[in-house]
C-alpha cells in the first residue's frame, strides 16, 4: 500500500510531528510505503518527501491572501506540478492534513481528487475547511457554528487580509470545491470539532474522531524531579497569536509579582510585550528539551480562547504535569477531574486560585491519562481507516 501524506510542514509543530509519527509507525510494515508532501520549511532527509513549491510560491500566495482574500486559491503552478507528482507516485490513499498555509490551490487539487478515484482521508485540525476565512471559528456545545461572528470582519485574523472582505464568497466557493468527492472520509481530533463538521456543508461525509497521538518514549516524566521553590507555571505555543492567551500570563505575573509563581513561556510571541517576571524561551524544537520543560513545571496553563485539540495538553500530561485550561474548543477533552481543571471564570484572581489547586493533583494520574493518547493508538486507528 502507498500512502501520500499532505501537510503545510513536515516534522515540526504539532501537525508536522503527527505526519512524521504516522510515517515512522506505518513504514515499520514492509508492505506500506509513504511519502510526505509539504509546502513550508524543510524536512529530515530520512523521510521520503515532496516539496510543494518554494519561497516564491509562498510569497505570491501571501500577497494574494493579503490583497484579495484568496487564501487557498493561489499556488496554481505549484499545485499543478504536485498533481503530476501524485500521478507518478500513484498512491492508494491520500491523507490530507492542513491545506491552508500559503502553499496549495485547493480548487485545482480537489478538481483532480474528484476524478482520481483515490481514497481520501482529510484530518481537520481547525475550522478553515468550512469557514469563509477563519481557522478558528466559534462552535457552541450543540455544534452551532458562529458564522455571524465571523462575518463581523476581522481582517487581521489568520490568514490575514487587508483590502477585500470575501468571506461570504469564500464560504460558497469552499462548498462547491469540497463537496461531492468520492471516497472521502473526514477525521477530527476532537468531539468539539466533529460537532462543527456535522453542522456544516461537510456533514455529507462520514466523520470519525481520532485523537492526536504523542511519542511517549520521548515525552515522559523526569526520573528525579526536584521541587520548585515557587509554583512553576508553564505555557507552550508554537506561535503566541492573540487567541493563545499570552495576556493572561502577563496579567498573572503582574498580579503575583514573583511571590507565589514562577512563569515560563515557550514560543514565538510575535510583536507582543511580555512581563519582565516571565522567563521567555523563544523556540524549542527538541522533544527531549520540551519534555524536560514540561516535567519541571508544576502546572501547564493553556489559556487558549480558540482551539481544536491542543497537543500541548497531552504532552504535558505525558510528562506528569496537570493541565489548567479554559473551557474552549476541544481543549478540555484531554483531561479529567484527576488530571486537570477547566476554567469558566476568567478573572485573574480565580485563575491564580485554580493554579494552586491544580498544582496539588497527583502527577502519576496525569501520566496514566496520557496513555489514552499514545501515537501507537492513533496510527492503529488510521491504519484501520486506510484499509476499510
Amino acid at each position: 500500500m502507498k500512502i501520500l501524506i499532505v501537510n503545510t510542514v513536515c516534522g515540526v509543530g504539532s501537525t508536522g510531528r503527527i505526519c512524521t509519527d504516522l510515517y515512522d509507525r506505518l513504514t515499520k510494515n514492509k508492505n506500506i510505503s509513504c511519502c510526505i508532501a509539504y509546502g513550508r520549511g524543510s524536512a529530515d532527509e530520512k523521510y521520503n518527501t515532496y516539496k510543494i513549491g518554494g519561497k516564491t510560491n509562498v510569497i505570491s500566495h501571501v500577497l494574494e491572501t493579503r490583497l484579495l482574500d484568496n487564501h487557498g486559491l493561489s499556488s496554481r503552478k505549484a499545485t499543478k506540478n504536485f498533481i503530476e507528482f501524485i500521478r507518478s507516485y500513484n498512491p492508494d490513499v491520500i491523507h490530507l492534513h492542513n491545506l491552508h498555509g500559503y502553499y496549495l490551490n485547493v480548487k485545482i487539487l480537489f478538481s483532480f481528487l474528484k476524478e482520481s478515484g483515490i481514497k481520501i482521508i482529510w484530518t481537520l485540525h481547525d475550522t478553515w475547511g468550512f469557514s469563509g476565512h477563519s481557522a478558528t471559528l466559534g462552535i457552541k456545545s450543540n455544534g452551532f457554528i458562529e458564522y455571524d461572528t465571523e462575518f463581523k470582519y476581522e481582517g487581521k485574523e489568520y490568514p490575514e487580509t487587508y483590502c477585500f472582505d470575501r468571506r461570504q464568497r469564500n464560504l460558497k466557493m469552499k462548498q462547491s470545491i469540497f463537496i461531492n468527492v468520492p471516497n472521502l472520509v473526514i477525521v477530527t481530533p476532537s468531539k468539539w470539532l466533529e460537532r462543527g463538521v456535522k453542522n456544516s456543508f461537510l456533514s455529507i461525509y462520514n466523520t470519525q474522531v481520532i485523537y492526536n497521538g504523542i511519542n511517549k518514549n520521548l515525552l515522559k516524566p523526569p526520573l528525579n524531579r526536584k521541587d520548585n521553590e515557587r509554583i512553576r507555571v508553564l505555557g507552550v505555543a508554537n506561535i503566541w497569536v492573540p487567541s493563545k492567551g499570552l495576556n493572561y500570563f502577563n496579567e498573572l505575573a503582574d498580579f503575583d509579582n514573583n511571590r507565589t509563581y514562577e512563569f515560563v513561556v515557550v514560543g514565538d510571541i510575535l510583536d507582543q510585550k511580555i512581563n519582565k517576571n516571565i522567563k521567555h524561551i523563544k523556540k524549542v524544537e527538541s522533544l527531549k528539551i520540551l519534555s524536560e520543560l514540561y516535567g519541571s513545571a508544576d502546572v501547564f496553563f493553556n489559556p487558549t480562547t480558540k482551539d481544536n485539540f491542543p497537543t500541548t495538553n497531552i504532552e504535558a500530561l505525558s510528562c506528569g504535569t496537570p493541565v489548567l485550561t479554559f473551557d474552549t474548543g476541544g481543549s478540555p477533552e484531554a483531561i479529567d477531574s484527576n488530571t486537570g481543571m477547566i476554567i469558566n471564570n476568567y478573572s485573574i484572581k480565580n485563575i491564580s486560585d485554580k493554579i494552586i489547586e491544580c498544582a496539588n493533583l497527583d502527577r502519576s494520574e496525569c501520566v496514566k491519562r496520557s496513555n489514552k493518547f499514545r501515537r501507537e493508538e492513533m496510527v492503529e486507528q488510521y491504519s484501520e481507516l486506510y484499509n476499510s
